[in-house]
């Protein structure tokens, strides 16, 4: 089992934080930020395609999808964050991991930005990748 890489995107879509762990295929940095681009459209296009198909006046959404490759887990919080996490088609117990790495971002990157504190955001986030590769490379998937 293996997880591929992560993403964080803000309310309106802007990639927050990227991290891979055991991926084959490399991007360079142009295509790394296409990439991220094309990832924030994708989810935004799952979320109107669930919501036009849906039968039910609630929220629709989607906790993941499958290729012949690679899981798409995804993850929105209630604040309009959204989190993708890669993984092989063998993976399990990603809603729980997401919901712990959330937990951790919370605490770490989105209560600093609610307080204002932008100087030590640098302290924030090298906090945040610790407890999040932590979190990835403990969990069973990894």
């Amino acid at each position: 089992m293996t997880i591929y890489n992560f993403y964080l995107f803000s309310r309106s879509g802007v990639c927050l934080h990227y991290r891979e762990w055991k991926r084959d295929k490399k991007a360079t940095i142009c295509k790394n930020l296409q990439e991220m681009k094309l990832m924030s459209g994708l989810v935004l296009s799952i979320r109107s395609f669930c919501s036009k198909l849906s039968t039910d006046p609630g929220v629709q959404q989607v906790d993941y999808f499958k290729t012949n490759q690679y899981n798409f887990n995804y993850y929105e919080t209630n604040t309009g964050f959204k989190m993708v996490l890669n993984t092989d088609l063998n993976a399990t117990g990603m809603k729980e991991l997401m919901y712990n790495i959330y937990k951790v971002c919370a605490a770490a990157i989105l209560t600093t930005s609610l307080t204002k504190e932008l100087d030590h955001i640098s302290d924030h986030l090298e906090y945040f990748e610790k407890k999040l590769d932590n979190l990835v490379q403990n969990h069973p998937s990894f």
